[in-house]
Parts: C-alpha cells; structure tokens; sequence
C-alpha cells in the first residue's frame, strides 16, 4: 500500500509543476478582396459598366425560409428605391442591390442562398459611408446581412474584372478605407441581433 501511496505523492508533485508551452506560430488565412483600380477608362465603363460584384453565399435552415421570404418582399424593392433615393442622379449611383437568390438545399439541408451587390464607376466602395447614414437603409442592410452572419459555413467574396486588377497590396484609398470600415461596423454584432 505504501508503495501506491508514494507514486500518488510523485505523480501529484509532478502534476503541480508549472506548466510550461512554446511559443505557438498562428498562420493568419484571409479570403481577402482583390485590389482594382476603379478610376479611368471611360470606354470600359460605358461597355461594362459593373466593375465588381460582392456576393455573400449563405445558408438558410428550412424553418426560417418563409420569414426571410418575407423580409425580402418587404424590403427589396424598398431597398433599391432608397438606394435611388439616397443617390438620386444614376451615373453617381455606384452601389446597387441585384437581389438575393436561391439555389437549391445543401449538405445539412439548409437552402443555399446568394445575396449580390454590384459596383460601378470611380471608387464604389466608398459609397458605402453615405448609404449606410441612412438608419432605414442600414436596417434593410443589416436584416438580410444578419442571415449570411447567423451560417457558420457562410462565405463572401468580391469579384473584379481582371482587366482593372492591381497586385499592389499596399494600394489603400482612403475613402476605400473609409468605406469597409463603415461595412464592417454595420456589419458587427449580427449573428448576436
């Protein structure tokens, strides 16, 4: 008995010990966005006016559908209206809401769904600041951005014609900057709403 009695005490002498780690090497993964250059060619821009595209791919548990269906026939045609709203004049309209889309049922059957923002002419990212100013746009906004942020798997990506991408990654515009700052703040919080 002494004997187990003993190799208790070691072991729990040992356990007591201060613990000690490495240094853990984190390796940061980002999705990104490609950096474009938005100014220019006015050719291109009458030809192809869409310079970029922003699509969140999210899922939707089947339960919800009816109610997020309904969120949408509230909001996206009021949502396009205030975009026009906000920015009366067409050629200064460099945001614009195509819609929300619906493919079919995924892996853990939840409906697969597609939320599309296009962009157009000189610096579109930037707009951002003005239309989420607006408390009823930014409402609109948040209720179908709460969707995307409530999947887990949900992913998002911004789409550039190649022609106008840049490789520099130190290009930052400031009002860019000023934009996604505003995006991500209207943006926080969600999953938790």
């Amino acid at each position: 008995m002494t004997d187990n009695h003993d190799k208790l005490r070691a072991l729990v002498r040992r356990r007591s010990a201060a613990p000690t780690a490495a240094v853990l090497e984190t390796e940061v993964r980002s999705q990104g966005a490609p950096n474009f250059v938005t100014q220019g060619n006015a050719e291109l821009q009458d030809k192809l006016p869409t310079i970029a595209f922003w699509e969140w791919n999210y899922g939707v548990p089947p339960a919800d559908i009816p109610d997020f269906i309904g969120d949408l026939q509230n909001d996206e045609i009021a949502l396009v209206d205030l975009i026009e709203e906000i920015v009366p004049q067409k050629d200064d309209r460099l945001i614009e809401y195509r819609g929300t889309f619906i493919s079919a049922t995924g892996e853990r059957g939840w409906y697969e769904c597609r939320t599309v923002w296009a962009y157009r002419g000189d610096n579109p990212i930037a707009q951002w600041s003005q239309l989420l100013a607006n408390a009823q746009f930014k409402l609109m906004f948040r209720r179908i951005r709460r969707r995307w942020a409530n999947d887990p798997g949900a992913t998002e990506r911004l789409m550039s014609l190649l022609q106008l991408y840049t490789y520099d990654d130190d290009f930052v515009d400031p009002d860019f900057a000023e934009g996604q700052r505003d995006l991500m703040a209207a943006s926080a919080g969600l999953s938790n709403d």
